[in-house]
């Protein structure tokens, strides 16, 4: 046979085995397991330098194992990149991992969040408008793990010419978006139709490798949601425990409102400024201050209405209660009011609050803070006391609570965490979406509203009376936690010389 006959015979041998479909499939398959690492390699070899190769303590990318490591650590030391391994040995599922799926180059939502890149959909990627842009690249890298997923999982493996058509220019606007050449991609797609397509054991082996990998992410989302599932039956069973039990027997008499008889005093003989004021709100929060004041005297004044006052260690104190059954907003202006006149070094917003999570606080526990989170006529407002937060670091050191049984229950300082104050059970939910580091909450916001437009030093002192959320919440719970906060107010006073240096309140209001 000729030479021209053996090369007709051969370039009619694999139209007579292959379609055009097959033929189309085929050199996907090419630009698939060949070109597509490729691209994810150089891409993600831009993004760390573009993102980390400039900052302190990194460097540029080099596959060198110790900047490997650094991904690593950017990673918070876990991840299912093999960095052990050189970059060029990481498959295609690796690379994505390293991209569109790592914690280095997650794009934050409004919520400072972690964005997700949305699922079975193509987009239409498009750098930005100056050079480098990490958004578009992680959108021109999902539309390759869609094509690629498209890949893996044919009902057919054929590919018409429409569809072929549709899917290179996919591959290659995502490629433009990632600033890499097409020109190979061009050069698959150009190739003869006589030539073989390649050797399907590798795009096997890649199916085969993706079912495991889905399989394995299936079974770390079962494993998640089992812990979650954990987690919260925990939560509730904690709840329900502490919810259930009794509080524990108080060595402190804490005196009924009948008992509470002592001196008037004319508002005008009443010497300002005063050393610390103490706010409170319910009569048992009242209460459970008044019974730590030391030779107590009462007087009344117009705008604030009766105040108690006394002293704690060295320090003159004045304490408050709203007004019966007026509304928050009346007694959040009486407690201005009472800031204004009485001039203290510092506030103490005293009584109870609900936990947010039992595994941080427990009911009975303490909670000090100057860290207060609540709306205002302006909006949302986190609000927070230059002085007040230092002391708040070391506050409570030594306290003992005041029980029969010191053994009957460990009643815990909590410091420094936030504080949510609302007006009611919906503003709740805002709050604590607005605020998810939130320690506790009280739905009462009067306090924190009186002090939201008013320079003062400012220190919540409150004790877990309940979880937020529970459907009733135990009066000798209640109790029990407002003593224990009030202690802690008391240990805090009797060390008076803390406050000495303070100054008193100016008189500064927005």
């Amino acid at each position: 046979m000729s030479n021209a006959s053996s090369q007709q015979v051969r370039g009619k041998e694999p139209r007579s085995n292959f379609s055009d479909q097959q033929l189309n499939y085929s050199k996907f398959a090419l630009i698939v397991t060949n070109e597509f690492p490729k691209a994810l390699r150089q891409t993600f070899r831009t993004m760390w330098n573009n993102t980390f190769g400039n900052m302190t303590g990194f460097k540029r990318w080099d596959d060198s194992s110790e900047v490997r490591n650094l991904f690593l650590k950017t990673e918070g030391g876990k991840t299912r990149v093999p960095t052990h391994l050189s970059y060029e040995e990481w498959d295609f599922v690796a690379l994505i991992q390293a991209t569109i799926l790592s914690r280095s180059f997650a794009m934050p939502d409004s919520a400072g969040q972690p964005r997700k890149v949305p699922h079975c959909k193509f987009h239409a990627p498009v750098m930005g408008p100056v050079g480098y842009d990490l958004e578009s690249s992680l959108h021109a890298i999902h539309q390759l793990r869609l094509l690629r997923n498209l890949f893996w999982h044919p009902l057919r493996v054929e590919i018409d010419k429409e569809t072929f058509d549709h899917y290179v220019q996919q591959a290659k606007e995502a490629f433009i978006a990632l600033g890499i050449a097409t020109a190979q991609i061009d050069a698959i797609v150009s190739t003869p139709s006589d030539l073989p397509p390649p050797v399907p054991c590798e795009v096997e082996d890649g199916i085969r490798q993706e079912i495991l990998v889905d399989a394995m992410c299936l079974e770390g989302f079962k494993q998640k949601l089992k812990k979650k599932i954990e987690d919260f039956q925990q939560e509730h069973d904690k709840r329900t425990e502490d919810c259930n039990e009794v509080p524990p027997q108080m060595s402190l008499t804490v005196p009924k409102m009948s008992d509470v008889k002592v001196s008037l005093k004319n508002y005008g003989d009443v010497q300002f400024p005063i050393d610390i004021l103490l706010l409170t709100v319910e009569e048992f929060e009242f209460l459970s201050s008044f019974a730590n004041l030391k030779n107590p005297f009462v007087s009344h004044d117009q705008d604030v209405g009766d105040v108690y006052f006394g002293e704690i260690g060295q320090l003159r104190v004045a304490l408050v209660r709203s007004h019966g059954n007026t509304t928050p907003v009346d007694y959040a202006l009486s407690f201005q009011k009472a800031i204004i006149k009485m001039r203290p070094k510092v506030v103490f917003l005293v009584g109870v609050c609900g936990s947010l999570d039992a595994a941080k606080a427990r009911i009975g526990d303490v909670l000090i803070t100057s860290k207060l989170g609540t709306y205002s006529p302006r909006g949302m407002r986190a609000l927070e006391s230059n002085r007040s937060s230092s002391l708040v670091r070391f506050v409570g050191e030594g306290w003992m609570a005041p029980l029969q049984d010191p053994d009957d229950r460990e009643v815990r300082i909590h410091r420094g965490g936030v504080l949510l104050f609302a007006q009611d059970k919906n503003m709740s939910e805002e709050l604590i979406q607005s605020h998810p580091d939130a320690f506790a909450i009280e739905v009462r916001d009067a306090l924190a509203t009186a002090i939201t437009d008013i320079k003062v030093e400012s220190i919540a002192v409150k004790g877990i009376s309940h979880y937020e959320g529970a459907s009733k919440e135990s009066e000798g719970w209640k109790k029990f936690a407002s003593v224990m906060a009030a202690s802690v107010v008391a240990n805090i006073l009797e060390g008076g010389t803390t406050f000495e240096d303070w100054p008193h309140f100016n008189g500064d209001v927005e």
